[in-house]
């Protein structure tokens, strides 16, 4: 068995640890720092940073938050993708093409679709340049 001090305003709190190989002593210690360091930020603002991602390592990203009505047309929770899509269907409905105008919020997106699929990294998936595609999407523009 181990002990760790863990300092705490003027006092030192000593925990007690069952030593695991798997590193569940040292999982144990970030989520004590993290609660530590959410109730007393002053005092532990770099402890509450080094344990804030290390609690997102131990119980993973935190579930985001869809907004009412959100539909997902390429199977993702991307909320910005799919909204920007679904302007861009209600502009074809209401347009008849998808040429939007550059200098806007959607046509600085349709403009960011095109350097995905054309840069090497293909930062954009099949599913979206289907979705793309089926829409009347033009690529070059």
């Amino acid at each position: 068995m181990g002990f760790r001090p863990i300092p705490f305003t003027n006092t030192l709190l000593w925990f007690l640890f069952i030593p695991h190989s798997d590193g569940a002593e040292e999982d144990a210690a970030n989520m004590i720092l993290f609660n530590l360091a959410k109730r007393f930020p002053q005092c532990y603002v770099k402890n509450f940073e080094m344990a804030t991602k290390k609690n997102e390592k131990i119980t993973g990203t935190p579930p985001v938050e869809l907004p009412p009505n959100f539909v997902s047309y390429d199977g993702t929770n991307d909320i910005r993708w799919n909204t920007r899509y679904a302007e861009l269907v209600k502009y074809k409905e209401k347009h008849g093409d998808c040429k939007v105008y550059t200098k806007t919020d959607l046509g600085r997106w349709v403009c960011s679709q095109r350097s995905a699929r054309a840069s090497t990294a293909k930062n954009l998936s099949s599913k979206r340049i289907e979705l793309l595609d089926n829409l009347g999407f033009l690529w070059s523009g």
